[in-house]
């Protein structure tokens, strides 16, 4: 049997590793302080105190449907200057109708105004609407003379405040659209004739009412001049005068 001493030597030895061993597996089991996680979560304001933050939702209206009131109020969209009127077809240059019928009378100050292929090509009128608007000019013929003259061609331009070029929608010779003589087959006739689109303001408005000769003589869209007769071309030495009728000038809106 082994002396006393040895065994108390022993189990003193075994206590010592045990407690050695409960401290290390202490130790490592015992949580430390957690990381703090700083991913947002999500609060489900409904199920807490939180007061919940409101959106206002974008305000929504209902588009007003244009509505047709007759020819004196402003047609379909047709207020703003910088949306002319898309032409998917072109305008139709005459209409056998009564200006009341389709449209409104425009005035101006003089019963006629008339410009020639040489001299005298550029008259300045003042042409007062009763509309503002995108809307086509109209006349009577621009032609008198049948075959007697065969270029009595003219442009004409509407400047206002808001249009200070006053250059045509729709153009056939540069930016300009020539009202090109019409009766150089037949006999001159009383419809309304398309002298352009242009924007009205309602009021004063200036009309220029130019000669289309000087612009083709000096090279431009002279597939529009007539060489049916060598006497009244634009380089011959005679009037082609063009006419504008100023009792008949009517407003007519495009169509939308």
């Amino acid at each position: 049997m082994p002396p006393l001493r040895l065994l108390a030597l022993a189990a003193l030895a075994g206590c010592t590793t045990g407690l050695d061993a409960y401290q290390t597996v202490k130790s490592w089991t015992t949580p430390t302080d957690p990381a703090v996680d700083t991913t947002p979560t999500s609060t489900d304001t409904t199920s807490t105190g939180t007061t919940p933050t409101t959106t206002t939702p974008p305000t929504q209206t209902t588009p007003s449907t244009p509505t047709d009131t007759g020819p004196t109020t402003v047609p379909w969209a047709n207020g703003d200057p910088l949306d002319p009127p898309d032409y998917a077809t072109p305008p139709t240059v005459e209409l056998a109708a009564a200006c009341a019928d389709i449209g409104v009378p425009a005035e101006l100050d003089d019963d006629e105004v008339d410009v020639k292929s040489h001299d005298d090509n550029l008259e300045v009128r003042t042409l007062t609407s009763p509309v503002a608007g995108w809307y086509e000019l109209y006349d009577v013929e621009m032609s008198h003379q049948g075959t007697g003259e065969w270029n009595e061609s003219a442009m004409v331009r509407i400047l206002n405040d808001t249009s200070w070029l006053g250059a045509p929608v729709v153009a056939n010779c540069d930016d300009q659209w020539v009202a090109v003589d019409p009766d150089n087959y037949g006999e001159p006739g009383d419809d309304l004739f398309y002298l352009g689109t242009f924007w009205f303001d309602a009021g004063d408005n200036v009309l220029e009412l130019e000669h289309a000769c000087p612009r083709i003589r000096a090279g431009s869209c002279p597939e529009l001049e007539f060489l049916d007769d060598a006497d009244t071309t634009c380089e011959a030495n005679d009037g082609n005068s063009a006419h504008l009728d100023g009792e008949q000038l009517c407003l007519v809106a495009p169509a939308p």
